[in-house]
Parts: structure tokens; C-alpha cells; sequence
């Protein structure tokens, strides 16, 4: 977790540190190659948490769809979390040795913003290094409409070994503080 007043560079620094993270190396502030803002591309997730951010944009939920016909209907959908992780897993299961997998990184920026809770649902258990993979699944509330978008060969949702998650804080936020 990064924390700190606003304008310090938190966000920064947190896609240099996925970046070092992504390259096993020490990466300069200013020479960061066309190849490796590729890799930071591909391999990193970027999100910002505000109060009206739920469990529907981060994990998964029911998005409305119109068949052009005016019949509206719902249909279960990964939110920007789930996406990342179905692809940390594709990048793990193609290693040939687990421990080498590609690393992935979330970042989370104004962490503090989002009501955790109603964020991370059941994922508070799954977040934890040492729940992470198989030994960590849960069953997500829409789990039982998961049809052939399994999660890897599981119908739990679990978080990859290979992905890490940074958060920034502004610790001086006036705007999170509970008024009396």
C-alpha cells in the first residue's frame, strides 16, 4: 500500500513498482522502453475506486442487454477484476513452471474511496497471499450462472498465484472521512 498526500507521485510509483515486478529488474524513471510499456500494457490493470464503485464493476454482476427488439434481459458479466484474473490464470497454465509464470499486477489508486466491503464481496478471504490459487476459492454470488466461462476448471473463483495487487491512499482525503 502506498499512502500519502495528494500530488506525490503514489500512481507513479506503483506502475514503476509492477513494472520492476513484470521485468525482475530495476527499471529508470525516464528510459522506459516502447517494449517494456508494451509488457506494463498487457500485464497490468489500472482501476480508481470511488463510492459509487460495487462488487458489479470489480467482480461480476447482471448488465442489462436489448435484443434490438425492445425485450430487455440480464446476463451475467466479469467485472474488470475477473477479466484480469481469467487472463493472469491463462498466462500461469501455459508455464511450464508455475513458480516462472508472468506476473500480473492490480493496481488499485484511492483504495480508500471505495466502500471495501461491497467491493471485494467473498474476495476479502481470496486477496490474501497465502490464500491465493486453488486453496483459496470461493463461490461468487453469480457463480451458479457461470455456464462456459469457468474459471480455469474450476466453478470457484480463486485468485492466481501470479497476480499482485498495489493500492494507493491518499491519506489526507477530506472527501472519505465520516461526518458527525
Amino acid at each position: 500500500m502506498l499512502t500519502g498526500a495528494p500530488g506525490t507521485g503514489k500512481t507513479y510509483m506503483a506502475q514503476k513498482i509492477a513494472m520492476e515486478m513484470i521485468l525482475n529488474e530495476d527499471v529508470q524513471d525516464d528510459q522506459w522502453t516502447e517494449d517494456q510499456k508494451q509488457k506494463l500494457k498487457e500485464q497490468t490493470t489500472f482501476v480508481q475506486f470511488h463510492p459509487s464503485y460495487d462488487y458489479t464493476d470489480f467482480v461480476e454482476g447482471l448488465r442489462p442487454i436489448d435484443d434490438e427488439k425492445e425485450n430487455v434481459s440480464f446476463h451475467r458479466e466479469d467485472g474488470i477484476f475477473m477479466k484480469f484474473c481469467r487472463k493472469a490464470l491463462e498466462a500461469h497454465n501455459k508455464a511450464e513452471k508455475k513458480d516462472e509464470a508472468p506476473k500480473y499486477v492490480f493496481v488499485i489508486d484511492e483504495i480508500n474511496r471505495g466502500d471495501l466491503s461491497k467491493i471485494f464481496g467473498e474476495l476479502f478471504f481470496s486477496i490474501d497471499p497465502g490464500y491465493r490459487g486453488v486453496k483459496g476459492k470461493v463461490k461468487t454470488q453469480y457463480s451458479n450462472l457461470w455456464k462456459a466461462e469457468r474459471f480455469g476448471d474450476s466453478d470457484s473463483f480463486y485468485i492466481p498465484e501470479n497476480v499482485y495487487i498495489i493500492g494507493t491512499m491518499n491519506d489526507i482525503d477530506r472527501s472519505v472521512e465520516s461526518t458527525t
